[in-house]
């Protein structure tokens, strides 16, 4: 039997994606596979599910971090890295030549794809200049524009670095759009507000799959029922609900033909 493959997951704290990997990994009863985790905080949950554990520092001290990844692929003889969390993807992503001149993979998007998507405003832009549908969306200098256009309620959220719905709120009126805003002086360039689109019942995400030559292999439909952990935020506007989910995925998965084209597609 030849030497098992040895997977470092990284951030895996208890509503991160890294600990969702980590979670599917177990469920694959594979004796080929050696799990490693990794993460910044010695009380993450995930680091306690695994024998095999290493403190990291911050990704957000990138040369430090990047340092401790390299030293971790030598010395663990590390084959593939999945990243858990938002600013360690954008961190290994912008190094990925360097992490695979190693001979270790990194299992991510290049780093321009990802530097897009990371980006609202970035996407956005993109999305609009590649002639995609998407809900209408402002600025903190045109959101009353586009309450004209769309009415109340709208969504509220950082441009970048928002993942697991950090700072997204639903507005209802502009009272609140004006205390939103307040609250991010220095970064009030970086606020987009966008439509809200749908019900309360009407939020998915989807997952595509492609290989490295960029061709599709499957997409998965989550339909989201915010519930529990999953729900982030909620109001009661004129008797209706709206809620926005958490990133924390639960609910069921759904085959979707029109959905799943559309994003395959995209």
């Amino acid at each position: 039997m030849g030497r098992r493959i040895t997977i470092l997951v990284t951030g895996v704290g208890g509503r991160s994606v890294g600990h969702q990997i980590l979670q599917a990994l177990f469920s694959v009863d594979n004796p080929d596979y050696k799990i490693i985790v990794c993460d910044a905080d010695s009380f993450s949950f995930g680091l306690y599910q695994v024998e095999d554990r290493r403190l990291v520092p911050k990704a957000s001290l990138e040369q430090e971090y990047l340092a401790r990844i390299l030293e971790l692929i030598s010395q663990d003889k590390i084959d593939i890295i999945l990243p858990g969390t938002e600013v360690e993807l954008f961190t290994l992503a912008r190094h990925k030549s360097l992490i695979e001149q190693t001979g270790c993979r990194l299992l991510a998007s290049d780093y321009e794809t990802i530097d897009l998507c990371l980006n609202k405003s970035k996407l956005y832009n993109w999305l609009i200049q590649n002639n995609i549908g998407l809900p209408q969306t402002g600025n903190f200098e045109n959101w009353q524009r586009l309450v004209k256009n769309v009415g109340f309620p709208i969504v509220a959220k950082p441009s970048d670095f928002s993942g697991g719905s950090r700072n997204v709120e639903i507005l209802s009126d502009e009272s609140d759009v004006r205390d939103y805003i307040s609250r991010f002086p220095r970064d009030k360039e970086h606020i987009i507000f966008q439509e809200y689109v749908g019900d309360d019942n009407s939020e998915y995400t989807v997952g595509v799959l492609a290989d490295n030559q960029g061709y599709v292999c499957d997409s998965i439909v989550l339909k989201r029922t915010l519930v529990g952990l999953s729900l982030g935020t909620e109001k009661i506007i004129q008797g209706n609900r709206y809620a926005l989910s958490t990133g924390y995925s639960q609910g069921l998965i759904i085959k979707d033909e029109k959905i799943q084209s559309f994003c395959e597609n995209l």
